[in-house]
């Protein structure tokens, strides 16, 4: 794949969230999906789920390419714990 095409594809994906900006905001963050809304203490168990169900170490949490996955899936609302209180979680 060419240099353009892939800066084109990366533009096209960044868009298809959608411009969050004039959201009302809320008390504590939640998106709705088909699944019911979701929020910040269903993104921790879904985290948690994800670590101990793959084993993997707790430093996966803070590696920037997992914290980039997660703020596109989740349009920038929820935060990703650090390791230390990932850890205190489980």
């Amino acid at each position: 794949m060419r240099w353009s095409d892939q800066k084109a594809r990366k533009k096209k994906v960044d868009t298809a969230v959608g411009d969050l900006s004039g959201a009302p905001q809320l008390k504590q963050a939640r998106l709705d999906g088909p699944m019911g809304p979701l929020a910040q203490h269903v993104v921790d168990e879904y985290v948690l789920d994800y670590i101990v169900e793959s084993v993997l170490p707790l430093h996966h949490v803070d590696v920037p390419a997992f914290r980039r996955y997660t703020d596109k899936l989740t349009a920038g609302r929820f935060a990703v714990h650090c390791r230390q209180t990932t850890g205190g979680q489980i």
